[in-house]
């Protein structure tokens, strides 16, 4: 009766001791939430592809990240690039959102900021907002309350 109470015991604090860790925090929970021109959207579908550069003259080695976050179907995507561990103001370059068939480039200086807050573990984070200008320059678009929250 002993050795029963015993397994039935121990198996029972085995049982309460699992548990599983479900709190999303890992590789596809990333979004990137905008307005554009008032009108509010968010794209989960976000893909991160990792480039290696070896160090070469002066210039040490370094991983580009090139984002691409958009709806699910497709047509509407806001891409851009930077180097893994680059903060600040001047850590994002190449930035476009292409909507409706138009490609839209935004540029530090010109009207749009986008900051990088942390970069570094797999993890991106920053805000963005301001004016993007079409390819031809005949139109404009203004993107405001932009965040990325990308993990990869």
């Amino acid at each position: 009766m002993k050795k029963l109470f015993l397994f039935l015991t121990v198996a029972g604090l085995s049982l309460t001791s699992c548990s599983s860790d479900d709190s999303g925090s890992g590789v596809g929970s990333s979004s990137v939430n905008l307005s554009v021109d008032g009108v509010a959207k968010t794209y989960t579908t976000v893909a991160v592809t990792q480039e290696d550069y070896p160090a070469e003259g002066s210039y040490p080695a370094y991983t580009e990240l090139q984002v691409a976050a958009s709806n699910s179907n497709g047509t509407e995507v806001l891409s851009f690039y930077t180097d893994e561990g680059d903060l600040g103001a001047d850590a994002i370059y190449n930035v476009s959102y292409t909507l409706n068939g138009t490609t839209y480039y935004g540029y530090n200086g010109g009207g749009f900021t986008i900051t990088v807050s942390s970069n570094s573990g797999n993890h991106l984070v920053g805000s963005f907002n301001g004016n993007m200008i079409s390819q031809n320059g005949e139109t404009e678009i203004s993107v405001t309350n932009g965040v990325f929250d990308i993990r990869y």
